[in-house]
């Protein structure tokens, strides 16, 4: 059984708060130069940890029920530092295992020191109001073409959304992880603006031409009125979606014209493709052991035309940088994950925590189909506190705490 000990509670928990906030906001907020907002916070947390768990005073947290998932996690940032000597480019090996480690460490925390209701109800309400935030600037930038300096279209008529992020893929997919949030404030004082948060949202996904996005969207919807029995809202929705993509991308007037699936077919989908045929290399040239922490930039670059470094998918980075060993076992601790919510939202008496799992579920399922539009993952904050928010209400769950 592991313990973790760790005092000043009520202190702690408020900086959990402003973490998880900070991670929401990510780079939008600069300090000075390459000192970002974040990153300050992180320094402090990591701090207060250090100091809470040397002195071992006032609260003990238990975590037998999840155990499994947290030896992966720490297994794997082991591997990933381990795999750092033979990797060819010590500089990005030794910064990817940096943003690595910053992602597994808050993840474990959040697991671990997330205890109440209450807690976890506020990190839905920062969450809650990010998104929000996010849809406000999104509105400025589709309409107006302003820009946080953050954004690669920062300074450019652009009219593009990227919100608190530096592209639109991962905007994209914030938005597609956070919209199953909604549910946990569905009373009828906040229907008006979850509405506009909803169809602002599904808008903005559509501006931002991420397609993976866009298809993980209908996916869900689709999922979530089959599982509550609406099948013919459910056909109407698969209709009007293909109608819309159909206007969208005029692909799908050429496929189904011309019967051919190379017209769908751009050269982003052959760059993404060709990155993952060279994971695949990588794998087989490194014995199945990966080319280590990073190393896959360094792969792409020399074995690529196309003057694309990141493998904008996120299993096959895994695959290429840890090896087969770390990617099966990636694998394995979703599938657990996504499974430990299934037979939540099945086997739970209490409809909070079968709404609660209901929401970690399809959040989950959005940034697994989701992230394969993103160049990397590594960067990508939301998605540790997404992870640790999920272990945290299994564990939770397991331990029999109660969300009245």
């Amino acid at each position: 059984m592991l313990n973790y000990v760790i005092n000043k509670k009520d202190l702690f928990t408020y900086i959990i708060y402003i973490l998880v906030f900070s991670f929401f906001i990510g780079n939008a907020i600069v300090i000075n130069s390459n000192i970002y907002f974040y990153r300050v916070v992180f320094l402090l947390f990591f701090t207060v940890c250090f100091f809470l768990l040397i002195f071992k005073k006032n609260l003990i947290i238990k975590i037998p029920k999840i155990a499994n998932y947290l030896y992966f996690l720490i297994f794997l940032y082991i591997y990933s530092s381990i795999s750092m000597a033979w990797s060819k480019v010590i500089y990005q090996s030794v910064t990817y295992n940096l943003y690595l480690g910053i992602g597994i460490f808050t993840t474990l925390i959040i697991s671990l020191a997330i205890k109440t209701n209450t807690t976890l109800y506020r990190i839905f309400y920062i969450w809650y109001f990010i998104l929000f935030a996010q849809l406000l600037l999104a509105f400025l930038e589709i309409f107006y073409g302003v820009h946080i300096s953050n954004s690669r279209y920062y300074g450019k008529n652009i009219n593009i959304p990227t919100g608190f992020f530096n592209n639109e893929n991962d905007f994209a997919t914030f938005i597609v992880l956070s919209l199953p949030i909604l549910f946990i404030f569905s009373k009828k004082k906040n229907i008006l603006i979850n509405l506009f948060i909803l169809f602002f949202s599904i808008f903005v996904i559509f501006e931002t031409s991420s397609r993976t996005n866009i298809i993980t969207l209908f996916f869900l919807m689709i999922l979530y009125l089959e599982i509550y029995k609406k099948k013919k809202i459910s056909l109407m929705l698969i209709t009007l979606a293909f109608i819309f993509l159909a206007y969208k991308y005029e692909f799908l007037f050429n496929l189904i014209e011309n019967a051919r699936i190379l017209d769908f077919i751009d050269e982003s989908i052959i760059i993404r493709f060709n990155n993952i045929l060279l994971s695949v290399k990588a794998l087989i040239q490194s014995y199945m052991f990966g080319v280590g922490a990073g190393g896959m930039e360094n792969f792409i670059l020399n074995n690529s035309n196309y003057g694309i470094k990141a493998v904008h998918n996120w299993y096959f980075e895994i695959l290429g940088n840890h090896g087969l060993i770390i990617f099966i076992g990636y694998l394995i601790f979703i599938f657990f994950s996504i499974l430990s919510l299934v037979n939540i939202i099945n086997k739970a008496n209490n409809k909070l925590n079968k709404k609660i799992a209901t929401i970690l579920l399809f959040s989950n399922i959005g940034f697994l189909f989701g992230c394969v539009s993103m160049s990397t993952v590594i960067h990508f904050l939301p998605y540790w506190i997404l992870l640790g928010v999920t272990l945290c209400f299994i564990n939770n769950y397991r331990q029999g705490v109660k969300y009245l």
